[in-house]
């Protein structure tokens, strides 16, 4: 399941969006992980912020935070919810000029698929060298959603 991740303030308004990936789902005890960019994090320090995550069927939950990495920009949330979500399946590592897809969802929470290919592996970035490099660019709604292969299985997250 790919899914809309979104940081509010108590009224509503929203300050930042992004894609999560379902990495677990726990049938017996109704909780969900969810892996997104850490970039909510800097959002997360405020106690009047809330993060919610955006099902397919309108609905939104709250989330609670568990974990971030800021050297490998990954962040682990978990929500309780009746719905069956799918986890993603994970895969090996990008190689060098693979054919690849990144995916996301758009303010309306649409779909948004991009193509392209690996260009590099960790090239040194902003003193981070664990960064892919792509032929094509992705929309800032991708941010946190899943760089996929051709069986579609998840190598990484935007």
């Amino acid at each position: 399941s790919l899914i809309t991740v979104t940081v509010c303030v108590l009224d509503g308004a929203l300050l930042f969006q992004c894609t999560g990936i379902v990495y677990e789902f726990d049938d017996a005890i109704k909780t969900t992980k969810i892996l997104t960019s850490s970039r909510i994090c800097c959002k997360l320090w405020h106690p009047k912020l809330k993060v919610f995550v955006h099902l397919s069927n309108d609905t939104k939950v709250e989330a609670r935070f568990l974990f971030f990495n800021k050297h490998y920009q990954v962040a682990l949330l978990q929500i309780v919810t009746e719905h069956t979500l799918m986890p993603a399946s994970f895969g090996s590592r990008p190689n060098y000029d693979q054919q690849v897809f990144f995916l996301g969802r758009d303010k309306d929470y649409l779909l948004i698929v991009r193509s392209g290919s690996i260009l590099g592996l960790e090239q040194p970035f902003a003193g981070q060298n664990h960064y892919l490099f792509s032929r094509a660019g992705s929309p800032v709604a991708c941010t946190g959603g899943p760089v996929i292969d051709k069986h579609g299985q998840v190598i990484g997250i935007m």
